[in-house]
């Protein structure tokens, strides 16, 4: 009864992680049960009359037990959108504000709210003081292919590990562990991890015109450390998930935006400060830049910095007013980084976040296609 009931309605993903159906097993099953309109209203009946059941309620009951499973599954992957005004009237009798709303919704240009970057703060206002919140959904939804058994059909390795995993395998690298060791305690494969250990390798070769190290430390024996600098705030990290969930979808519909920024980033971002200078005669450059870092994080997540006569002239287009700014008369070029509030003031200032280093930082090591040399 599950097993059909995952043929028959389930999201392919389920079918090829939990049976061993295959395409044509799928279809001669629909067919052979729902005739030619394999799509119809009627497949929960079909499945419930094969049990002997008068309705489905009593085969979902019992016996289908990949129910809540393909429900909660395909919420998951659903694309939903809905007009913010819509979000902030069916929540008024609810704790969550307005405010609320704009500071974690994903919002286009015509008030359309992303659902999928609200569910935390939906998750979090529902099981409020009773648990932690459930961890049930996909954390990307640009990959499909996370329950499947199989990896993506190009084979590529990026996407293939979460990011957990494979700063757990630097980690544990770093700390003179056996990369056989370091991969099985990842769950990674021997594979997968020399490459990964490779690419991490030749990041720490990334240096500034000074010489010094661009994404990585020294440890104590002055020898380069292969884990990513940590971030240090919550709020970077609830950020994270947005930023990576934007990037698979930037990478696949436009790779040569998604090349284009990782590669600048590569080759301009600030040693002390997770942020990336332009000069006056880069305008097009920082154009592009500021319009892919839209499609990675809302302008609103993003600083820049220069002096006030710089600053206007610069973002005087009403296209970037969103993007918060600092004025430093000290400054002769534009600086520009992901935002976070500056936990050292107790004032609304701005400081940038490491965010952006880290994110480029495991982007070049998972990467394949992305070039490393300088």
């Amino acid at each position: 009864m599950s097993n059909l009931s995952l043929a028959l309605v389930g999201h392919s993903d389920l079918v090829e992680a939990l049976t061993d159906y295959d395409e044509s097993d799928v279809l001669r099953i629909k067919e052979g049960l729902l005739g030619e309109h394999t799509k119809g209203q009627d497949r929960w009946y079909a499945l419930s009359g094969i049990m002997g059941h008068l309705s489905p309620e009593r085969s979902f009951e019992y016996y289908n037990h990949f129910a809540t499973l393909m429900a909660t599954y395909a919420l998951s992957v659903a694309d939903i959108g809905l007009p913010k005004q819509t979000l902030c009237n069916i929540t008024k009798s609810t704790k969550i504000s307005p405010r609320q709303i704009s500071d974690n919704a994903d919002i286009d240009d015509n008030g359309m709210i992303n659902m999928p970057s609200i569910r935390k703060l939906l998750f979090k206002n529902i099981i409020e003081g009773k648990r932690k919140s459930p961890k049930f959904t996909i954390e990307s939804r640009a990959k499909q292919f996370l329950l499947s058994t199989n990896t993506p059909a190009n084979n590529e390795l990026f996407g293939r590990y979460g990011l957990n995993r494979v700063q757990l395998l630097l980690q544990t690298y770093d700390k003179k562990m056996p990369l056989s060791k370091a991969a099985q305690l990842a769950n990674i494969s021997i594979h997968d991890a020399n490459i990964l250990i490779k690419r991490a390798s030749e990041i720490t070769d990334i240096t500034t015109k000074r010489g010094k190290p661009r994404f990585v430390k020294l440890s104590d024996s002055n020898t380069p450390v292969l884990s990513p600098l940590n971030i240090q705030y919550q709020s970077d990290l609830r950020l994270l998930s947005l930023l990576l969930n934007n990037a698979y979808r930037l990478r696949e519909k436009s790779g040569t935006d998604w090349t284009w920024f990782i590669e600048i980033c590569r080759e301009k971002l600030s040693v002390s400060r997770a942020y990336l200078p332009f000069r006056t005669e880069d305008e097009k450059a920082l154009q592009r830049f500021i319009d892919i870092a839209e499609k990675l994080l809302p302008l609103k997540r993003w600083l820049i910095s220069s002096n006030e006569a710089l600053l206007m002239k610069t973002i005087s287009s009403t296209d970037y007013q969103d993007i918060k700014q600092q004025s430093n008369e000290s400054k002769n070029a534009l600086y520009i980084g992901i935002a976070s509030q500056d936990h050292r003031e107790r004032t609304n200032k701005w400081q940038y976040s490491p965010l952006l280093r880290f994110f480029v930082h495991m982007m070049l090591i998972t990467d394949e296609t992305l070039s490393i040399a300088n």
